[in-house]
């Protein structure tokens, strides 16, 4: 039970980081500018987040809060 809530948490976070990507689309799109590169900086944008998160938890010493 505790590993399906756990998932249903990681989709959640996951689902709200694509819907606010898909916002900014949205946006960008209804006043004519056509960006094509928004995936790729959430791409760019989590891998920064998990690299700096974990350098930062293992400089403290909090492994467990590291995003790998």
């Amino acid at each position: 039970m505790a590993l399906t809530i756990d998932i249903y948490t990681k989709l959640l976070v996951f689902f709200c980081i694509f819907t606010l990507g898909a916002i900014g689309g949205m946006f960008s799109e209804k006043v004519g500018i056509v960006n094509i590169g928004i995936n790729g900086m959430m791409v760019i944008g989590a891998a920064t987040y998990l690299v700096f998160t974990d350098i930062i938890a293992k400089s403290t010493g909090t492994q467990e809060q590291s995003g790998w």
